[in-house]
């Protein structure tokens, strides 16, 4: 069982008392509770109406678990049980909303993200006459939808992974099962995993570690900032690599 005092003090002491980690402590049904998130991430209004709001009013409750939670909280996306305080900070760094309570066997993931992003619109460096004029942004799941919306597919796999010891940056790998190469897909996934660095904060940083040979003439990875590009590598049976943060996916 979780003890309160001791997890909140540790939460508070791996973030180093930052000034944007904020801290909502609460009472559900006399169980002291607390909700941990980074200021600037999260969608305060739905915060507020769809998970503060209903708990605080929770009463005659002997245990606060998932099944409570799902019954009395509303939520875009599913709840999700943490099971330790490693996993938990790992969330609330990534910008998602975490809550603690007293003796409860595990934490509580909720997501509500909302910032601002750019707006999609076609790529400075790749304008087109004709085609598509779309282009990708720099936010993972924006760029993951532009691909999805154009293979309509089951045999679509996203796979993705977090790269960077701080950064702990999202790298997702797109291909078509069934198209790309079985032992290929696995050995870039390999080269993704392996990647030992402090920080990837562009596509270019992942690059480097997919090249078979560093001394080739040639090119060994190709990039573009178009959707339709990227699909169409895809059907000819290319991997495509979206690195959060960068509008260039690798292919």
């Amino acid at each position: 069982m979780l003890n309160y005092q001791e997890v909140y003090e540790q939460i508070k002491n791996e973030f180093c008392n930052t000034c944007d980690l904020r801290t909502i402590e609460l009472q559900i049904s006399g169980k002291n509770a607390c909700f941990f998130y980074i200021d600037g991430y999260i969608d305060t209004l739905l915060f507020e109406n769809n998970m503060l709001k209903p708990l605080k009013r929770l009463q005659n409750i002997d245990v606060v678990d998932i099944n409570v939670l799902n019954a009395n909280t509303m939520f875009t996306t599913p709840i999700e049980q943490l099971p330790d305080v490693n996993k938990a900070i790992a969330e609330i760094a990534c910008g998602e909303i975490v809550l603690l309570v007293d003796s409860s066997e595990c934490f509580f993931r909720y997501s509500e993200k909302k910032y601002t992003l750019r707006a999609i619109s076609e790529p400075p460096v790749s304008t087109v006459l004709r085609g598509p004029r779309e282009g990708f942004v720099e936010d993972l799941k924006t760029n993951m939808f532009l691909i999805r919306r154009r293979m309509a597919s089951p045999k679509l796999v996203i796979d993705t992974m977090s790269v960077g010891k701080y950064t702990q940056t999202k790298v997702a790998m797109c291909f078509i099962d069934g198209v790309a190469d079985g032992e290929v897909v696995g050995r870039i996934k390999s080269k993704i995993q392996e990647i030992n660095i402090d920080g990837v904060i562009e596509s270019s940083y992942v690059a480097r570690y997919l090249e078979e040979n560093k001394f080739s003439l040639f090119s060994q990875v190709g990039a573009s900032e178009k959707p339709d590009t990227i699909v169409g590598k895809m059907l000819e049976g290319r991997v495509a690599i979206i690195v959060d943060g960068s509008p260039s996916v690798l292919t």
